[in-house]
């Protein structure tokens, strides 16, 4: 959690790079919550991902690239900005990957999540399917628009569209790769 760092001071402190190293060197990929937003977090992730290269670095819920990211989930709009640094990192950082969650967060419409098909085609184009993931924000997920069929069932028609590879990567394949299951 990047909001638990002493005040002041980000993910990418002395102990804080150390740490990621250490993930790093045993195999482990490092998750960020962007809860705040990814364009407060920028410089800390490329600073950890310049001192450890090797490490794989995961962003959740998109990188909440949500207009509010700490606001109740619902008729929120994409930041763009924050979206456009999510595909120049993805393209700067050949270690980052997002998990494609909490749909119900990071939405404008809700269910069925129309309005981030587009944005989801966008990161398949820059990460390739082998850098995303699907994720379910359970147990959120059951209380929220469509549950967990619907969020569900929105990443796997997007991801039926790159193919039978694509579609298992997206669906499981990068994952079970990510963390050796």
């Amino acid at each position: 959690n990047p909001y638990l760092w002493p005040e002041g001071e980000g993910m990418d402190n002395p102990t804080g790079v150390a740490m990621y190293k250490l993930a790093g060197e045993r195999g482990l990929p490092v998750g960020v919550m962007a809860f705040k937003g990814l364009k407060p977090l920028a410089a800390s992730l490329r600073n950890l991902a310049a001192a450890s290269p090797a490490t794989p670095l995961v962003l959740d819920h998109w990188g909440f690239v949500r207009a509010d990211p700490a606001a109740p989930p619902g008729g929120q709009a994409i930041d763009e900005e924050a979206f456009a640094l999510l595909l120049s990192l993805a393209e700067e950082l050949p270690q980052l990957y997002v998990k494609i969650s909490a749909l119900f967060r990071v939405s404008g419409e809700g269910a069925p999540y129309d309005d981030l098909k587009p944005r989801f085609d966008r990161l398949a184009e820059k990460l390739t399917p082998a850098r995303l993931m699907v994720g379910s924000d359970f147990p959120y997920v059951a209380t929220a628009d469509g549950g967990y069929d619907a969020a569900l069932g929105a990443v796997r028609k997007w991801a039926a569209e790159l193919g039978p590879e694509g579609e298992a990567r997206v669906l499981g394949g990068t994952a079970a790769e990510l963390f050796k299951m």
